[in-house]
């Protein structure tokens, strides 16, 4: 079993994780070779997106009152999708200006009653 814990709060292991690489975007990179980021959702209902190559946290959502299970993400429309044991699935729009993420919507929230959601897939 691989356990992988956020560095910032390194008793807080990270259940879920994807990575977007963004094209169109690149000026929000120092490296310009590397325009990726991490997406985390943990056992605190938290979203992250790390810059990938150096690990710095850009942004922190609170997306759940229990912890996520799933994440997944559709890389040509820049959705994040996650899934808890809240039995919610969230469905989160990245927003892009030409220098970096500028926001992030919640377009839809998904209520299954009695069932923990503990897969997602985008296809779009």
């Amino acid at each position: 079993m691989i356990k992988i814990v956020d560095s910032k709060s390194a008793n807080t292991p990270i259940l879920c994780m994807d990575t977007i690489q963004i094209e169109s975007v690149k000026k929000d990179f120092d490296d310009e070779k590397d325009s990726s980021l991490l997406v985390t959702g943990g056992y605190l209902g938290k979203i992250k997106i790390f810059k990938y190559s150096s690990m710095k946290l850009l942004i922190q959502i609170n997306s759940h009152c229990q912890l996520i299970t799933c994440l997944d993400i559709d890389q040509k429309h820049l959705i994040i999708i996650t899934g808890s044991e809240d039995t919610y699935l969230n469905v989160w729009q990245l927003h892009f200006n030409d220098t970096k993420i500028d926001q992030i919507t919640l377009k839809g929230s998904y209520h299954l009653d009695d069932q923990k959601i503990v897969g997602t897939q985008a296809i779009l």
